[in-house]
């Protein structure tokens, strides 16, 4: 759910390595399994890079398929309809460009609770909540898909009137992606696109009660959704 508690000014990324600590080689050791735990000191910074731009609260970073890296967030426009902040940077992090994502007659709108998917054939997903701070409501959710690293973009306001809440996207593959919400009054809803984000279905009630959800996609495109009791609008039972 958005923070409202704003705090994150312009965002940082830490490179991180696994097994490099001490280990006196420059090539990583085998990833850490659930039998077998990271050790302290297991992880290194790497390479701290600084950006120092436009405000991006509750930021969401992504690697895309080709190896680019995008960022996402919003800034401190109160405006529901407000246009998506969305970085890519093709060095590493080196460097970052602000990309045009459209604006809210091409339906790019939201201020709030982003997040970033991307599938494996190169689509990239860019979900919003719109949030209204006076009545301390949401508005909308929107998301956004690109074929092109983020050049062009096709948007689609998934939902709007539920008092939506903290949306999150998931890709999976053959041009299908998931989208999933609280709508703060119980439960929780879910859209899908089958067209690479040309178009998505109706919104659907998935769960009866709960929030705060999340989910992971697998490789063949199973879906796992997480609901717990509690969401921005209170406790759901």
């Amino acid at each position: 759910m958005q923070s409202r508690r704003r705090s994150l000014a312009p965002f940082f990324l830490l490179a991180l390595a696994v097994g490099l600590s001490g280990c006196g080689s420059s090539e990583p050791e085998a990833s850490a399994t659930a039998s077998q735990p990271l050790e302290p000191g297991a992880l290194e910074v790497l390479r701290r890079v600084d950006h120092v731009g436009d405000l991006a609260y509750e930021p969401m970073v992504l690697q895309h398929p080709d190896g680019a890296l995008f960022v996402n967030g919003f800034g401190r426009d109160p405006d529901p309809d407000a246009v998506p902040q969305l970085w890519r940077s093709d060095d590493d992090g080196q460097s970052w460009q602000r990309l045009d994502v459209g604006d809210a007659a091409d339906g790019a709108t939201g201020n709030s609770d982003p997040d970033l998917a991307a599938a494996v054939d190169g689509t990239l997903y860019s979900i919003h909540l719109g949030w209204d701070s006076a009545t301390q409501r949401g508005t909308h959710i929107a998301v956004g898909a690109s074929q092109d690293l983020g050049e062009s973009w096709t948007w689609t306001r998934l939902s709007e009137g539920y008092e939506e809440d903290r949306p999150w996207v998931g890709a999976a593959p053959g041009g299908v992606a998931h989208a999933i919400w609280n709508d703060n009054r119980g439960g929780v809803r879910q859209s899908v696109t089958r067209d690479y984000g040309s178009s998505w279905s109706d919104a659907v009630q998935i769960q009866e009660v709960g929030g705060s959800s999340h989910l992971a996609v697998g490789p063949s495109g199973e879906l796992a959704v997480r609901v717990t009791p509690l969401s921005w609008g209170g406790y759901r039972f």
